[in-house]
């Protein structure tokens, strides 16, 4: 079963991983090896945390994560969606999207 939900602090770890393994398996033909470093480098900060608990929306696949999305509704942008790779092509960024754009729709 699909949920969308809103993310909550405790996701931040798993937000993380699926941001960085989605950036790893993707980007590496648009950016250098250094850029892909200084991107996905280091952990789960109280930041990071903090950006999941506020502007971070969640997909859960029958209980797993497997993409985040992030809106600011102050500013009305949608940043930052990523989908496990494990996860691509199955429409679940597409979802994504569309979930949010209806939250700043409705915002």
């Amino acid at each position: 079963m699909v949920v969308i939900r809103k993310a909550e602090r405790s996701d931040a770890r798993v937000a993380w991983e699926i941001r960085r393994s989605a950036i790893s398996s993707q980007s590496s033909g648009s950016y250098s090896e250094t850029e892909l470093e200084v991107w996905t480098a280091g952990g789960v900060t109280e930041g990071f945390s903090d950006l999941v608990e506020r502007y971070f929306h969640a997909i859960e696949l029958d209980g797993e994560m497997v993409a985040t999305g992030m809106i600011g509704l102050e500013s009305g942008k949608i940043d930052a969606v990523f989908v496990k790779p494990t996860q691509m092509a199955k429409g679940f960024g597409r979802m994504m999207l569309q979930y949010l754009e209806k939250i700043a729709v409705a915002a």
